[in-house]
């Protein structure tokens, strides 16, 4: 399978596990063409007889992505704003549903977007030192989808998901830990090798297990996500396009506190 300079695949293994690579940007922000590649990626790769097994990381030492890219979306059309959406709403979904175990590899900062394909996965181990994770999309303005919200209560519970979207708040390792946001905390050092080794075990399973448990966890969030997904699109895309969301993204390219 070719390489993208901006999505790099890598087989281990003998090609029974994947890892792909972000390398969008200095801290991986999801444009369209971004968006777009990580959807036709995972596409070629559920097609491939040999994988088992799906590990998601970065090229960027101090992020894993910081979500969306706020170009994206400054002063854009509604046509354009909800292009822009719906495509983040099946590309997040094709990873989510993809029929092999997945796991997070995050070496860095996991926001917003980027956080949503973190949880998204079956596993998340994360370094020690450093990072944080969470949802800031409230401190912009902006609506956080329900259906991301589903999964992230069945996480870590609704208490923990309640506060972590209305406050905010960025989570270190080792309280992304305590709640079950993570799996693991490893360093700088190790955490890339603890990876491989940990997926390397199940990219090891059989084919019908590996499929077949992956099928059995997830079958449950299927009946009626295309209802969510709708009501997602839709009011993302309406708070994107209001005063608040306007200024939470000029926030972010101005460096800036947003004024509500």
């Amino acid at each position: 399978m070719p390489n993208s300079t901006k999505l790099e695949i890598i087989q281990h293994n003998q090609g029974r596990l994947i890892e792909v690579k972000m390398n969008f940007n200095s801290k991986n922000t999801y444009d369209l063409e971004g968006l777009q590649l990580i959807l036709d990626t995972l596409h070629k790769i559920k097609s491939m007889e040999s994988i088992r097994a799906m590990i998601l990381s970065s090229n960027q030492e101090s992020y894993f992505s910081n979500g969306l890219e706020p170009t994206l979306f400054l002063d854009a059309t509604h046509k354009e704003v909800h292009q822009a959406v719906s495509l983040l709403m099946d590309a997040s979904q094709a990873f989510y549903f993809f029929p092999y175990p997945t796991l997070s590899l995050i070496q860095g900062h996991c926001m917003a977007a980027g956080a949503v394909f973190a949880i998204f996965s079956d596993y998340r181990f994360m370094v020690d030192k450093a990072a944080r994770i969470g949802f800031p999309e409230v401190a912009i303005g902006l609506n956080f989808p329900s259906f991301p919200a589903k999964v992230l209560s069945h996480i870590v519970g609704h208490n923990h998901a309640r506060d972590l979207l209305y406050s905010g708040k960025l989570w270190k390792a080792d309280q992304a830990l305590a709640s079950g946001l993570i799996d693991e905390i490893y360093s700088k050092d190790t955490i890339r090798t603890k990876a491989l080794e940990f997926s390397t075990k199940l990219s090891n399973l059989p084919l019908g297990s590996a499929r077949g448990i992956k099928k059995s966890l997830l079958d449950f969030h299927r009946h009626g996500i295309e209802q969510l997904i709708e009501w997602d699109t839709n009011a993302l895309v309406e708070t994107i396009l209001s005063r608040d969301g306007q200024e939470g993204f000029r926030s972010i390219l101005e460096s800036r506190k947003p004024q509500f």
